[in-house]
């Protein structure tokens, strides 16, 4: 049997950083990765560009139960530390919209680095091995795989969960952690691919390919707004400024993302408001943009209630004639 003061299992990012953190304690250190090599998922991070850290980061960027967990981690260990870990490993920024890249541009320079220093700190990386067994025992843990039985006076479990099973997080480790008495809060996806609802996008796409706009709407010209929406209404949307899905579509109100109301020209933003999102056509005419600029300040003038009371009264005076 192998004896190690500690033992990690999975080598990505999380589980070389460990190893290596642990190794420059002066503990021997071991690396259990069940794939075929360490740090697979690392180089697919920022567009393949390694994205390894950001400026902006605390409590608002997590989600879960208790998101604030992440706060005594980056007090010890926050993006200056980060920087300077892997300056110190020759690795020098290159920060583009608060995320940080390596200036090689390479993503491979990344794991390459770990891996580095990993042999420098004498850290045992076993790749292609699979873990059957992890039983506590006197003194620390014994573990069991398909080649070999290890035991080691800490183990630290940094294997991923579900997002990438052909780099490895296949969720392969559950059994074990579970078996040692830990649990799992709800597992939800995180900064994966989404599966939409395919069968109403491809509704929306065949009601908007055979469209010919140019008709009128409420005194307006129809637009793909008007043809998106009554697809999903047809598929059970509610208008009724609630989030809801149809057909595995998330809908939100207009006030999260598109808080400009088109009948005044204004914006009204309220608590759910996540971001302003002001699509205005380019093309449209010079007295298109002149009619809108009047409602907007007509509306501003008498205010939202006795705007579009008028509103409603002069339709309904040219609709009686």
């Amino acid at each position: 049997m192998i004896r190690t003061d500690t033992a990690v299992i999975g080598g990505g990012a999380a589980g070389l950083m460990a190893a290596i953190t642990a190794a420059g304690s002066g503990a021997s250190t071991l690396v259990i990765e069940h794939m075929d090599r360490v740090a697979r998922k690392l180089p697919s991070t920022g567009n393949g560009k390694c994205n390894y850290t950001n400026a902006l980061q605390g409590v608002s960027f997590y989600r879960g139960e208790d998101p604030a967990f992440v706060m005594p981690v980056f007090a010890q260990f926050g993006l200056p530390e980060t920087l300077a870990f892997f300056q110190e490993l020759g690795i020098r920024p290159k920060e583009r919209n608060g995320y940080y890249y390596p200036s090689s541009g390479q993503a491979s320079s990344i794991p390459e680095v770990l891996c580095m220093e990993a042999r420098y700190r004498k850290v045992s990386i076993v790749t292609s091995c699979v873990i059957r067994h992890i039983r506590k025992r006197r003194g620390g843990f014994e573990i069991l795989t398909d080649g070999a039985a290890y035991f080691a006076k800490t183990v630290i479990f940094a294997t991923g969960l579900l997002a990438a099973p052909k780099t490895g997080s296949d969720g392969s480790a559950f059994p074990l952690i579970t078996s040692l008495g830990h649990h799992f809060v709800e597992v939800v996806p995180a900064l994966v691919q989404l599966e939409a609802g395919q069968k109403i996008l491809k509704e929306i796409m065949q009601a908007y390919e055979s469209k010919e706009f140019g008709g009128m709407v409420d005194g307006r010209r129809e637009n793909i707004v008007d043809v998106v929406s009554s697809v999903l209404a047809r598929g059970g949307m509610k208008v009724n400024g609630e989030f809801q899905m149809v057909g595995k579509v998330a809908v939100y109100p207009m006030d999260y993302f598109c808080c400009f109301n088109f009948e005044t020209q204004g914006f009204e933003i309220t608590d759910n408001t996540v971001s302003i999102h002001h699509y205005f056509a380019s093309w449209t005419s010079w007295h298109s943009k002149l009619h809108f600029k009047i409602i907007k300040v007509v509306a501003a003038v008498l205010g939202k209630e006795r705007y579009l009371s008028l509103k409603r009264r002069i339709k309904g005076t040219g609709t009686s004639k």
